[in-house]
């Protein structure tokens, strides 16, 4: 049975003064128009005309949502060979950040099933000092369980943990990176 896309979802690597918070805060991406241009063009770049034509809709209301995206850096123009355009002086567009395809994830998944195995090794190991450490905080005495915090736990080793990987150059000289997913359906 073959698989059929149902668009992206998206995700960002930090959010300190990042762009998809600019985005998120300011409703550039509230548009369904703009979605659907994202999940138009995030396998193969498009023009203006071409998403026009796609979804019914005036070339400048297009192009009116293609120059917002473009301002907030959520597209970029294609660089694309001048063979591959039907006219020289056509401008396609593109993600500015990487889509992670169902291959480009099943590539990694034997990689991904292996740290994850061992980051739930490291936790259940150290589930008894974690417990004992929440017994030395007022959390109890306020009626809670050390499973009520499990999550904040997972969560604040794994910010130390993306601290530690900046500071040894694994991530980025940038700031933030946004990414998105395809999301397939069966």
């Amino acid at each position: 049975m073959e698989r059929k896309s149902k668009g992206l979802s998206f995700s960002c690597g930090r959010t300190d003064d990042d762009p998809w918070s600019y985005v998120s805060n300011t409703g550039i991406l509230d548009a369904e128009t703009r979605l659907l241009i994202l999940d138009t063009i995030y396998k193969e770049p498009k023009t203006v005309t071409q998403l026009a034509n796609k979804f019914g809709l005036s070339q400048p209301a297009v192009h009116r949502h293609v120059m917002d995206m473009l301002h907030v850096g959520i597209i970029r123009e294609a660089d694309l060979p001048v063979s591959e355009k039907r006219f020289r002086v056509e401008k396609y567009y593109e993600p500015n950040f990487p889509v992670i395809l169902e291959s480009d994830f099943e590539a990694f998944r034997k990689e991904f099933e292996d740290i994850s195995r061992k980051i739930v090794d490291i936790f259940e190991k150290e589930k008894e000092t974690l417990e004992e450490e929440f017994r030395k905080t007022g959390l109890q005495q306020k009626g809670w369980t050390f499973e009520d915090i499990t999550f904040y736990i997972f969560e604040k080793a794994e910010a130390m943990a993306r601290n530690r990987l900046h500071s040894t150059s694994f991530f980025p000289e940038r700031e933030w990176i946004l990414f998105a997913e395809e999301n397939l359906e069966e």
